[in-house]
């Protein structure tokens, strides 16, 4: 009987570590799946957008957009767009330029993350080169802030980013390089970190030893100094209630909107029919609140009460 339950316990070992082996080996086509809902390129009507190639530091060429095409000129407000793990970065930024800040005084630019397809830029095949991962996407992230700011020579930045690109959007707002040149950031769905979401799904792993990707969106917020807006919803179904708690603690003064969606879920908060106005009320008041102050900057009034890097270009 001894023998018997050595044995068992061998095997029950063997198979817990064959499956701690799987889940490691294949984090990343869960993290970065690099596939997206079935897209195709946007109608005509929606074609008041420059297609831009940035070119990494390790030459790795990544696709993008600006839209409208006339925001290649200098105007008052750039949005940069972190989109999600499953997300064509390019419906995003067009849904956002049409629907959200149609006028010619918000310019928005969204780029895809590596090996991710971005439908409205068919260059290169229509998807970003290289391979997702969090380091290479998170260096990647900054250099895409310098490189759109060169282009459109906003007086004013904003980063947005949804589900992981609230994480992307958080690590960029926290770099000292950056940060400066901000005047603050959209989180949609953020989480504490990817580990703490792991952990909630799969408590019977050791999730901390195995995460090759942990996002700890919370860390980065308490470097960061920008002013921030949060979306959210209590019936995400993905990342629970707590996170939100957690990271307004984690950014403290620095939340000027806390926006909540009930009804809506992960996956629909941005279909929400109250989304594009909370989103213009957002970021009216993120170009309005104070940031830290710098040699020559000018103080900003307070929050409103709400409830290198070388580019081409081609036309669509």
């Amino acid at each position: 009987m001894h023998r018997i339950i050595i044995a068992g316990g061998v095997l029950v070992a063997a198979a817990y570590g064959a499956v701690v082996a799987y889940m490691y080996a294949t984090q990343d086509a869960r993290v970065w799946p690099a596939t997206v809902n079935a897209t195709t390129p946007p109608p005509p009507e929606a074609g008041n957008y420059q297609r831009i190639s940035l070119t990494m530091p390790d030459g790795t060429r990544l696709n993008g957009i600006v839209a409208p095409r006339r925001g290649l000129q200098p105007s008052p407000t750039l949005v940069v767009v972190f989109g999600g793990n499953a997300h064509d970065v390019g419906g995003l930024t067009l849904f956002l330029k049409t629907k959200v800040w149609p006028g010619a005084e918000v310019a928005v630019a969204g780029v895809a993350y590596r090996g991710y397809p971005i439908a409205a830029n068919p260059e290169n095949g229509g998807r970003s080169g290289g391979t997702p991962s969090q380091p290479a996407v998170l260096a990647d992230a900054v250099v895409q802030v310098k490189a759109l700011q060169a282009l459109v020579k906003p007086s004013q930045t904003v980063l947005m980013g949804y589900s992981i690109g609230s994480a992307v959007a958080t690590y960029v707002a926290a770099q000292p390089a950056v940060a400066p040149t901000l005047a603050g950031a959209i989180l949609v769905t953020p989480f504490t970190s990817l580990t703490a979401l792991a952990e909630d799904q799969y408590p019977w792993l050791p999730v901390h030893a195995l995460m090759r990707s942990p996002m700890p969106t919370a860390t980065w917020l308490q470097s960061g100094t920008v002013p921030l807006a949060l979306f959210s919803t209590p019936d995400d179904g993905l990342i629970p209630p707590s996170h939100i708690a957690l990271l307004k603690q984690a950014a403290g003064a620095r939340v000027r909107m806390d926006a909540r969606f009930p009804g809506s879920t992960h996956g629909t908060i941005l279909d929400d029919t109250r989304m594009p106005r909370a989103l213009q009320v957002a970021l009216a008041g993120l170009l309005a609140a104070p940031v830290p102050q710098r040699e020559g900057s000018l103080p900003r009034a307070p929050f409103p009460p709400t409830p290198g890097n070388a580019i081409s270009k081609t036309n669509p």
